[in-house]
């Protein structure tokens, strides 16, 4: 039986490159890398229509609606594993003095998303309380985790001083 939150692998990898194309001044392009395995859930009966009493008891889960099949085996099924990476791009650029010391950025997270609308996107099984046997005949074990899912620029600029 597996918790709820339990990741089964988790790679992650992080490449850099450094370069000066602009006066002399640092480019550093970045890429951060993850993959992880599905999280676990239940396959469960469809719920109100009597079928508790094949245990004699509820077992795990709600006590009302959502009840484990038979032989009851809490999260035994793994949902789809979710693969991503993410960019950054820096450059250096001249202070007001020789002490100053400025960078501009940009990030693009999910930059997978970005390059292709299939790529990057996170499903996770419903949940907390698993899915039914009519889920799985129809297709729908797992959402579309939204935020995750999306990519999103951001730009930035840092002066030290």
């Amino acid at each position: 039986m597996a918790s709820n939150k339990n990741i089964q692998y988790r790679a992650t990898a992080v490449l850099n490159y450094n370069v000066q194309l602009f006066g002399g001044y640092n480019t550093r392009f970045s890429l951060f890398g993850q993959s992880s395995s599905g999280v676990p859930y239940s396959v469960t009966l469809n719920g109100g229509d009597g079928t508790i009493g094949a245990y004699g008891f509820t077992p795990y889960l709600d006590f009302i609606e959502h009840v484990l099949v038979e032989p009851g085996t809490r999260n035994d099924r793994r949902g789809s594993s979710w693969t991503k990476a993410d960019l950054r791009v820096s450059q250096e650029l001249p202070g007001f003095s020789d002490e100053h010391t400025a960078r501009a950025f940009i990030v693009v997270d999910n930059f997978t998303n970005l390059l292709n609308d299939d790529w990057g996107v996170l499903y996770k099984p419903n949940f907390p309380y698993g899915v039914t046997q009519d889920d799985i005949d129809a297709g729908r074990t797992e959402s579309r985790i939204g935020g995750a899912s999306l990519w999103e620029i951001r730009v930035g600029f840092n002066y030290n001083f």
